[in-house]
C-alpha cells in the first residue's frame, strides 16, 4: 500500500502545481533540487537566476504546496 500512497501524494503535488499553487520556475527548482538531487547553486546556474532567488522561490513554493496539501485532508 505504500506505493499507492506515494502515487496519491505525487498526484496531489502535480495537481497543486497545475492549479497554479507554485510558479513554473519554483516548481522546476523543486524538481531539480529535491527529485534530481542538485544543489541550490546548481539549480541557480541551470535556471540562470541568482542563488537567493532560487532559495526564496523554492521556500515560498514549499509553503504554498504545504498549504494546498493540508487543505485537502
Amino acid at each position: 500500500m505504500a506505493s499507492r500512497e506515494a502515487a496519491e501524494d505525487a498526484f496531489n503535488r502535480e495537481r497543486c502545481f497545475a492549479a497554479g499553487s507554485a510558479q513554473r520556475t519554483a516548481a522546476r527548482g523543486i524538481t531539480l533540487a529535491f527529485y534530481d538531487g542538485h544543489t541550490y547553486s546548481q539549480v541557480a546556474s541551470m535556471l540562470d537566476v541568482p542563488l537567493g532567488t532560487v532559495k526564496a522561490r523554492i521556500r515560498d513554493a514549499m509553503i504554498k504546496l504545504r498549504g494546498c496539501l493540508l487543505s485537502e485532508q
